[in-house]
């Protein structure tokens, strides 16, 4: 964080100045990670409240404690800030640190990607720049200000993610963060109980595209699947470039896919991504298309673009000493991404059966029981062997093997040795605890 002193940090966040000042150089939302001369900012939460921990803060050696209320067990002669919202302050604080940023913030967005898309990009950029990412999805009211406030002022470059679950929440982080680049890695079926249906995802992914009236983002990078997306975004204003198939500006052609990545050719040339699947081919265009932006040469967009970190729980390959090869996709889930899990899981050889292991997708509201009965159908096309968790997949599953949680199924009669196994539901389905089960000692059903 740039440095402020403590007045006009009590400036910024609108609350009084608190009797003593002081330089400040970060800000931290973890009272376990306060340094002396730190300002403490609690947070409440669903399950925590930052507020019990702010007399540990400032036995830490905290300069100062942004709060909503006046702690009891705090002296006169530690100053505490007293605002009426912390996130709202959080929020103020990073818009401000913002401002003082000389390089370029990148915010990717969309609803298949976004996490993959940005590690893409920090890869490719840091080849010959400085800069940061955000840390794993921090993409919300929260995450987005902190990634923020975590990168330098005389940085080339810091890459957000945003993230979205209700109407005005990608408007409010594009109000923070203020993007120089703007990604939009695809439109589909996300978080309907709160958007409405594809016209809302729409209408809510070009919000980071900024105002067009007003302030529209200088560069829109956009996929160029969904065209009435792409001609709301051209009507936006501002630097268009589209990729994938068809006539984008960044073209895809001749995927190949193994289990040691994604190869494709574009611009007259192959890449190669660590990352799985036909999507991480559209992901890493999308990267390229920012290393452009940024006047990086093709071999230095390439050697990022190999060299690229894979996140967890995102079709990560785990051979297993039983010869099951798990694809572990249980991260999330929605109707697109459950499509691309699967053609990836029909595109890769297998030496055994290839089964797929499907818990529910969240958040889709009315059409929720629709887009799981194609998504059974699609893996009744490519999978051996179908097994769903959740009830809304029971549902729609008929002689399928179905369980209520991914703790019911008995994953050691259902796999056999040599299969190839994917994952692929919403977070909150925890399909992650069957990967342990099968990376576990136990004995599997053998091959009748």
């Amino acid at each position: 964080m740039t440095p402020i002193s403590l007045d006009d940090l009590a400036n910024v966040i609108g609350t009084a100045r608190p009797g003593r000042d002081a330089m400040v150089s970060r800000l931290t939302t973890d009272s376990r990670e306060v340094r002396p001369g730190d300002v403490y900012l609690a947070l409440r939460g669903e399950r925590f409240d930052g507020h019990e921990f702010v007399r540990q803060a400032f036995d830490a050696g905290a300069l100062s404690a942004v709060v909503e209320r006046l702690p009891t067990d705090t002296s006169s002669d530690e100053p505490v800030l007293v605002v009426r919202d912390t996130r709202k302050a959080l929020a103020d604080i990073a818009r401000w640190h913002r401002r003082t940023l000389r390089g370029k913030v990148v915010a990717v967005a969309g609803s298949n990607g976004k996490t993959s898309t940005k590690l893409l990009i920090h890869s490719v950029l840091r080849t010959t720049l400085r800069g940061s990412a955000s840390p794993r999805s921090f993409n919300n009211d929260v995450g987005v200000p902190l990634t923020l406030l975590a990168a330098d002022t005389n940085d080339d470059y810091v890459v957000v993610e945003v993230g979205t679950n209700h109407p005005g929440e990608i408007a409010n982080l594009t109000d923070i963060a203020r993007p120089d680049i703007a990604v939009v890695t695809s439109i589909g079926h996300e978080h309907l109980e709160g958007l409405g249906d594809l016209d809302g995802v729409r209408r809510e992914n070009l919000a980071i595209l900024g105002d067009a009236e007003a302030d529209a983002c200088p560069a829109a990078i956009v996929h160029a699947g969904d065209e009435a997306f792409v001609q709301s975004a051209r009507r936006r204003g501002g630097r268009l470039t589209t990729f994938g198939n068809g006539e984008s500006d960044v073209k895809l052609d001749n995927v190949e896919v193994g289990f040691d990545g994604t190869s494709f050719r574009s611009g007259g040339r192959r890449w190669n991504v660590p990352h799985l699947g036909r999507h991480a081919a559209s992901n890493a265009l999308a990267a390229i298309a920012v290393g452009r932006q940024f006047g990086l040469s093709g071999d230095d967009i390439a050697a990022g673009l190999a060299s690229a970190d894979v996140p967890p729980m995102r079709l990560n390959v785990r051979p297993l000493p039983s010869g099951v090869v798990l694809l572990d996709d249980s991260y999330n889930a929605n109707p697109e991404s459950v499509r691309a899990a699967l053609d990836l899981l029909a595109d890769l050889p297998t030496k055994g059966r290839r089964v797929a292991i499907l818990g529910d997708m969240l958040e889709l509201g009315p059409a929720g029981p629709d887009k799981h009965r194609d998504a059974l159908r699609h893996a009744q096309t490519v999978a051996d062997v179908v097994v769903t968790v959740g009830p809304i997949f029971a549902e729609e599953a008929d002689a399928e093997a179905r369980f209520a949680t991914a703790a019911d199924v008995p994953v050691e009669s259902i796999v056999q040795p040599d299969d190839l196994v994917l994952l692929k539901a919403s977070r909150g389905m925890r399909l992650e605890t069957i990967a342990e089960r099968l990376a576990s000692d136990q004995p599997l059903s053998a091959a009748a």
